[in-house]
């Protein structure tokens, strides 16, 4: 996620387009604090409306939990799960070191 601000912007707008170009959710700020966001154009806001676009991009990008996306959206929690299988978005984005380590200690702690 970029987060550029309003002088930032003013000198170099070429930033925000190639952030947008690049499928990138953006945060624009004034003295530091977020003024805006900048979601680029898919045909998912069409399909689904901007919040809820928005909403899918945040998760995406590791803003909101799952319950969030789900209380963003008004579904259950396996609703969401379903939507972002269908979307292709990961719900699990550990690596394979990562699960291995947690499933070692989950085998630790069973004994």
């Amino acid at each position: 996620m970029l987060s550029v601000g309003i002088k930032e912007l003013k000198d170099n707008p070429s930033i925000l387009t190639k952030a947008a170009e690049d499928g990138e959710l953006s945060i624009v700020t004034k003295r530091g604090k977020p003024i805006g966001i900048m979601l680029p154009w898919s045909d998912e806001i069409m399909a689904r409306g901007y919040k809820e676009a928005l909403s899918f991009e945040a998760y995406k990008s590791g803003f909101l939990t799952l319950s969030q996306l789900a209380d963003a959206i008004k579904v259950t929690k396996a609703d969401a799960l379903e939507m972002l299988g269908l979307m292709n978005i990961a719900y699990i984005d550990h690596s394979s070191d990562e699960i291995n380590e947690e499933l070692a200690v989950l085998g630790q702690i069973r004994g």
